[in-house]
């Protein structure tokens, strides 16, 4: 059967939010991403590792980049 009407989205951002508030909330995503990317590397097999280290470099990086963006709007 076809749904006439979509789903709404599991998450919605406030159009207004504040970009520092945003790359706040960003920062502390990205921070668990990377805890929890990190607990998988510890108990993974050979295969899903090189996976898993290259999902750990891309939210690393991203974090980074988000903490230098939260320290220049800061200054």
């Amino acid at each position: 059967m076809i749904k006439l009407t979509p789903d709404p989205p599991v998450l919605r951002v406030r159009q207004d939010l504040p970009s520092e508030v945003a790359l706040l909330h960003a920062y502390k995503h990205l921070a668990c991403a990377v805890a929890a990317t990190r607990q998988a590397l510890e108990h993974s097999g050979s295969r899903a590792e090189v996976l898993i280290q290259g999902v750990f470099h891309q939210v690393e990086v991203a974090k980074e980049l988000v903490e230098v963006s939260l320290k220049n709007l800061r200054h």
